[in-house]
C-alpha cells in the first residue's frame, strides 16, 4: 500500500465511479480495479459494494476512508516540513 493508492481509493469513495476516477486520475479503468482488490486483499475486507450499476462504500470502506484522509493528510504536511528546511 503506498500514498498513490490511499489517494486512488480517496478519489474512487467520493465519486463512487471507476470510470470517472480512472480518466481524472490518470489511470486505466482495469488498474484502479487491480489497486482497488489488492487494497482489499490488505485490509481482510471488501471496501466497496458493487455490481454493474451500482458502487458504494462498505462499512469497512467508511473506516478505511477515514484512514486514507488522515494519512494523506499527514503525508503531506510531512513532506511540506521537510521540504522547507
Amino acid at each position: 500500500m503506498n500514498i498513490r493508492d490511499l489517494e486512488l481509493f480517496r478519489h474512487l469513495a467520493t465519486t463512487l465511479h471507476f470510470g470517472k476516477t480512472a480518466v481524472e486520475c490518470n489511470i486505466s479503468a482495469s488498474g484502479l480495479t487491480r489497486t482497488i482488490q489488492r487494497l482489499e486483499q490488505d485490509i481482510g475486507k471488501e471496501l466497496f459494494y458493487r455490481n454493474n450499476r451500482k458502487v458504494a462504500l462498505t462499512p469497512a470502506g467508511l473506516q478505511f476512508l477515514d484512514y486514507c484522509e488522515e494519512t494523506i493528510t499527514r503525508f503531506h504536511q510531512l513532506k511540506n516540513s521537510i521540504n522547507s528546511d
